[in-house]
């Protein structure tokens, strides 16, 4: 059975762009393609992607669950003894429309020196931008899990026509909160 958003961007497109990406990040990708089998006997196919990059002090792992979902998740784990709660929200388009507001998101966190820090970061803007000219509405939040900080954005992918531009900016963005935490 077909995905309505097959007509849009066929999914083997999609595919090969992450395939492209993980090329270029020289990175592990894998597909582990499930088969969601609801009461209502849809037998659709729900590829799962999963890449894994690795630079030299943090590990990415960018997940793009298709199918029926077509969700995205970007995680990393960070080694610390002190937990920093950051939260980032992105105002939806039509909300948008009432507040009028020029930049869509919304930082929280009681350390000032990063939000201030955040605001100037480029790969912030670059997501910024993202968000301004498409549909894309990340949520990215930090939580303690052991003796790590782990910083993990998710968003929907279902309206967002690009969905893969945003990796890299992100990826960028993890790295420069991985370097502040790190001084702190």
């Amino acid at each position: 059975m077909k995905s309505y958003l097959d007509d849009i961007i066929p999914l083997q497109d999609l595919l090969d762009k992450l395939q492209k990406i993980a090329n270029q990040l020289n990175a592990e990708l894998t597909i582990n393609d499930q088969k969601d089998n609801l009461l209502t006997e849809i037998n659709q196919p729900n590829p799962v992607v999963l890449i894994v990059y690795q630079n030299d002090e943090q590990k990415f792992f960018i997940k793009y669950s298709l199918g029926l979902s077509w969700s995205a998740e970007v995680t990393t784990f960070l080694s610390s003894i002190n937990h920093y709660k950051l939260e980032i929200a992105c105002v939806n388009h039509f909300l948008n429309l009432f507040l009028q507001k020029k930049n869509r998101f919304k930082i929280k966190t009681d350390d000032h020196i990063l939000k201030s820090k955040i605001k100037q970061e480029s790969s912030f803007l670059k997501l910024s931008d993202i968000a301004k000219q498409t549909s894309f509405e990340p949520n990215l939040y930090t939580y303690q899990k052991d003796d790590k900080i782990v910083i993990k954005t998710e968003y929907d992918i279902r309206y967002f026509y690009e969905r893969t531009s945003e990796i890299i900016p992100m990826i960028e963005f993890y790295r420069f909160l991985g370097l502040h935490f790190k001084t702190k």
